[in-house]
Formats: C-alpha cells, structure tokens, sequence
C-alpha cells in the first residue's frame, strides 16, 4: 500500500472532517480563544530596536540582583541581630557583617539605578580609547 492509499478522506470540502485544509476550533462551549492580557506592542522597523532592547534587558537583569541581594542581605542580618540579641547583648558583633555587606550593597545600588554605564557608553569609550592607541 503507498502512503498516498494509507490517507483517510483528504478530498473533503466541508472543512471539518479529517485531512481537511483549515484549522477549525473545537466544537465544545468550553473553549475559549486566547486572548493576551496585555498585548504585544507595535513594533516599528527599527534598526536600533534590538541594541535597545538588549541594553533594557542587561539595566532591568542588574535591579533585579540588586533587589535579590537586598532581600538575603535583609534575611541574613536580621537572623543574626536575633541570634545576637538571644545570646545576651554582648559585643555587637553583627555590625561587622551589616556594614561590610551594606557598603558592597550600596555599591551595587549605585550601579544599577545612579551611575549605570549603558552599553552605547561603554562601546564610545572603547572607541576613544581605540583612537588614542593610534588605530583609527
């Protein structure tokens, strides 16, 4: 038997049977057609429209390690306040890791939401720093 043989009804015009050319919904009252929430944006033909869209991903992928290092910053120390202040208020010795950990922290606040260098600034520095080397 050839696979041409082995097909079942491919010459119907209705639509609905098997083989048949169109996609047609279930017939049943549960479907429902997807619908986004929000949909995509237009997107006009953009030649700058990829770069910007990586150098939003790379600033949005820094606040977010930065709202991660405060929560395990913030999860941490307050375990070990509580572990301090359960040990009998002696020497404060959390302060050490609150304010080694704090300034690492401020730091990574300062990179993502002040002082941030975006990827065009970083190729025009390389390109500055290409010029003076002599290579034009």
């Amino acid at each position: 038997m050839t696979p041409n043989e082995n097909r079942q009804d491919t010459n119907s015009t209705t639509g609905t049977g098997p083989g048949s050319s169109g996609w047609n919904p279930p017939l049943s009252s549960s479907y429902v057609p997807y619908n986004p929430v929000f949909p995509l944006p237009n997107v006009p033909a953009d030649p700058d429209y990829d770069a910007r869209l990586k150098e939003a991903s790379r600033r949005v992928q820094k606040k977010i390690n930065f709202y991660r290092t405060l929560t395990s910053y913030v999860i941490v120390n307050g375990f070990l306040w509580i572990l301090w202040l359960m040990t009998g208020f002696g020497y404060p010795w959390p302060i050490w890791v609150s304010l080694g950990w704090g300034i690492g922290l401020a730091f990574q606040f300062l990179d993502a939401f002040v002082f941030g260098v975006s990827e065009h600034q970083r190729q025009q520095m390389i390109q500055d720093e290409m010029r003076r080397m002599g290579h034009r």
